[in-house]
C-alpha cells in the first residue's frame, strides 16, 4: 500500500514500499488542480522523524520511527488508545518497520534479527511479535494484511532472486501461485487479490525493466504492462474491485502513476508539471485506492521536492493546498496509503523548533467547524456548557484541545482535551466557573488539526 525503499544486508537488497519523497513526475494533464481543493485535519502522529505508511478504517496507523541514532522502529498509532504511539519490538536487530495494519489491528511489517537479517514480521496485542520466516537466502518483507489476516511480501529465495508470498496463520509463508520467478507483492485486496510485479525495480531503466502483476485467489494471474508509452510498471495498490494503480514509464522513459483494471487497460493520472531525475526519472507515484476510486500517492514539485498528492474523480489535487494554512507543517512530501472513510497516511516536514523535521502524518476529512456557548455571560458559580461541532463525522475518535485564556482561577474544565466519538459531529464540555468581585471577560478556545474556534465568556457578581 505504500511506495518504495531499500533497505541493503550485505550483497543482498530488500525492495519495499515506503514513500521518501524523491518522487517526481511528467506531464500536465486534465487532472490538474482545481479552485475548490477538498479540506482535511491534519494529525502529526510524533515528535521524532518518523513516517506513515498504512491505516485502517478506525484511524489506526502503522509506519516507522527513530527512537534513536540508526535504531527505527515500527509503530502502531491508535487514537483511543493510551500512550496512542505503541513503538513495535524487533527481533533482535536494530531496524524495523510496520507497512499494513487490518481492521482488527492486526500488524504486517519487517524487522531485523540479531544477525542483522530481515525478516517479515506479524504482530498483535495480545500476541505481540511473530517472526514469519523466509523461503530462501534469509530475508523477507511483509508489505501488507487484510481482513482476513493474510499477509503478503516477498522473500529472498535459493536462487538469490525473489519470491512473492502469502502468509496465513494456518498455512505459513507460501509463495503466490503463479509468482515462481523474480517477484515482490505490494498489497493484497479483501477479496484476496494481490499486486505487486515481476523483476526487481532496481534494474528500472535496463533492458529488462519490471512489469506488474496482479495475482488472484483462484491461481490466474493478469499483467498489467506500461501503457504510457515505455516500458517497466510496478503496482503498489488495489481495491475491492480490483482497480490497480502504481507507476509506470512513459515514452521519455519516466515513471508516472496509473490506475488499470482489467477491462478498462491503463490510464495515466498525471502530475503537478515537474519531473526529478535521478538515477532513473520519478515523475508521480500512486500508492494506494479505496472503494470510491479515490487515490493518494506522490508527486514532483518544485526545488527537487516531491509533494503529497490526491487524485479524486478528474482531478489531481497537491494535498499541501487541503490542509489548513498557518500550520507548523512546511510541507507534506508523500501519501501512502487512504482509507475507505476518506483518512490519508503518509509524511511531511514540520518545524521542529529551528529544525526542519520529518514526521508521520494523518489527515481527516472532518474540519472543526464552530464552538458554541450555552451563555456567553453567567454569574460567577454558574455552568457553562460549550460544543465543539465538526462540518462531517469523525471517521476516528478525534481529541479537541480546549483552552480558556483571561479566566484564570473564574473558569475551568476537566481536562485539556474533548473526544469527539468515531461516528459523531460534535462532543460537548462543561465549564465550571467562580464567584467574582468584578465583571471579568476571557476566551474559551478549541483546536483541531491546524483549526481553532474562540468564543468570548463573560463572568459577573
Amino acid at each position: 500500500m505504500t511506495p518504495f525503499y531499500a533497505l541493503t544486508r550485505g550483497p543482498v537488497t530488500v525492495n519495499t514500499l515506503f514513500v521518501i519523497g524523491i518522487l517526481g513526475c511528467c506531464l500536465l494533464t486534465s487532472g490538474c488542480p482545481v479552485a475548490s481543493p477538498p479540506k482535511y485535519s491534519i494529525i502529526r502522529l510524533d515528535d521524532r522523524a518518523s513516517a506513515g505508511e498504512s491505516l485502517n478504517e478506525h484511524g489506526e496507523v502503522v509506519g516507522q520511527v527513530l527512537i534513536a541514532p540508526d535504531e527505527w522502529r515500527g509503530f502502531v498509532w491508535r487514537p483511543d488508545h493510551t500512550p496512542k504511539l505503541t513503538e513495535l519490538p524487533t527481533l533482535g536487530g536494530h531496524y524495523g518497520s510496520a507497512t499494513g495494519i487490518n481492521d482488527s489491528t492486526d500488524v504486517a511489517g519487517y524487522a531485523s534479527n540479531a544477525d542483522g537479517w530481515t525478516h517479515a514480521i506479524h504482530w498483535t496485542e495480545s500476541g505481540g511479535i511473530e517472526d514469519l520466516g523466509a523461503l530462501g537466502v534469509g530475508y523477507s518483507a511483509a508489505m501488507d494484511v487484510n481482513n482476513l489476516g493474510e499477509a503478503v511480501g516477498h522473500t529472498g529465495y535459493t536462487d538469490a532472486t525473489r519470491r512473492a508470498f502469502i502468509w496465513t496463520d494456518t498455512g505459513g509463508m507460501q509463495v503466490i501461485p503463479g509468482a515462481e520467478a523474480d517477484t515482490f507483492a505490494t498489497a493484497i485486496s479483501e477479496a484476496s487479490a494481490v499486486v505487486g510485479a515481476l523483476h526487481d525495480e532496481a534494474n528500472i531503466g535496463t533492458p529488462n525493466p519490471p512489469e506488474g502483476r496482479i495475482w488472484y485467489d483462484d491461481g490466474t494471474m493478469d499483467t498489467v504492462p506500461s501503457g504510457l508509452g515505455g516500458t517497466g510498471s510496478i503496482a503498489t495498490g488495489l481495491n475491492l474491485t480490483n482497480t490497480v494503480v502504481g507507476y509506470a514509464a512513459n515514452g521519455s522513459d519516466e515513471y508516472c502513476a496509473f490506475k488499470w483494471t482489467a477491462s478498462g487497460g491503463m490510464h495515466g493520472l498525471g502530475s503537478l508539471g515537474y519531473c526529478i531525475t535521478d538515477d532513473f526519472a520519478f515523475c508521480s507515484v500512486a500508492s494506494a485506492i479505496n472503494s470510491s476510486g479515490t487515490i493518494v500517492g506522490t508527486a514532483a514539485y518544485a526545488g527537487a521536492i516531491s509533494h503529497a498528492v490526491l487524485w479524486k474523480g478528474s482531478h489531481l489535487y497537491d494535498l499541501n493546498d487541503c490542509i489548513p494554512s498557518g500550520t507548523e507543517w512546511e510541507y507534506l512530501d508523500g501519501a501512502a496509503d487512504i482509507s475507505n472513510n476518506g483518512c490519508i497516511v503518509g509524511a511531511g516536514y514540520w518545524m521542529n523548533g529551528a529544525t526542519l523535521q520529518r514526521a508521520a502524518y494523518l489527515l481527516v476529512p472532518a474540519v472543526l467547524n464552530k464552538l458554541t456557548l450555552s451563555r456567553s455571560t453567567v454569574h460567577g458559580g454558574s455552568t457553562v456548557t460549550a460544543t465543539a461541532s465538526l462540518d462531517a463525522a469523525a471517521p476516528c475518535p478525534l481529541d479537541i484541545t480546549i483552552n480558556i485564556e483571561g479566566l484564570d482561577g473564574i473558569a475551568s474544565v476537566s481536562g485539556p482535551t474533548a473526544t469527539i466519538p468515531e461516528g459523531a459531529r460534535s462532543v460537548s464540555f462543561i465549564i465550571e466557573t467562580s464567584s467574582v468581585a468584578s465583571r471579568t471577560t476571557g476566551t474559551v478556545a478549541v483546536s483541531f488539526g491546524g483549526n481553532t474556534r474562540t468564543k468570548t465568556l463573560t463572568v459577573v457578581p
